[in-house]
C-alpha cells in the first residue's frame, strides 16, 4: 500500500487506541504488524521533522530546546519543509485491514477521530 509520511504520522496514536480493542487474533495480528511498520517508519520522519525545528527554530533558553513560532522570520521557511516532508509517499508491504462490525455478538466501538486516521490502513 502507497501512503504518505504525514498519513503514517497521522496514524500513530490511532494505532496505539485501535490495538487495545477486542478483535479477532488474526485481525489483532495484522494491525500490531502494520502499526509496527508504520511507529518505524515514523522515527525517521521524527528526525527530519526535529532537524527542521533545529535549522529553522531557536533555542529556548528555559526549555533548554529548539522551537519555533508562528511569527518567526523562517515560519514560512518551515512550513515548506514540514510540508514536502509530509507529503512524500512511501510502500508499505500490507493491505488494508478489515476491521469486523460485531465481535461476539457485540458492536466494535472505534471512535470517528481514530478512524479517520487510519482510513488509508483500515476498512470497515
Amino acid at each position: 500500500m502507497k501512503v504518505t509520511n504525514g498519513d503514517m504520522f497521522g496514524a500513530v496514536q490511532a494505532f496505539q487506541e485501535i490495538v487495545k480493542i477486542e478483535l479477532p487474533a488474526k485481525t489483532s495480528w495484522m494491525l500490531v504488524k502494520l502499526a509496527s511498520k508504520v511507529e518505524a517508519r515514523c522515527k525517521s520522519i521524527e528526525k527530519v521533522r526535529t532537524g527542521l525545528v533545529l535549522k529553522y527554530g531557536k533555542l529556548n533558553e528555559e526549555t533548554r530546546q529548539a522551537e519555533i513560532k508562528p511569527d518567526s522570520e523562517s515560519w514560512s521557511d518551515f512550513v515548506a519543509g514540514y510540508n514536502e516532508l509530509m507529503e512524500q509517499e512511501d510502500e508499505i508491504d500490507m493491505e488494508k485491514i478489515k476491521i469486523p462490525e460485531e465481535v461476539n455478538g457485540k458492536p466494535v466501538m472505534v471512535t470517528a477521530s481514530t478512524l479517520a486516521a487510519l482510513e488509508k490502513f483500515i476498512e470497515v
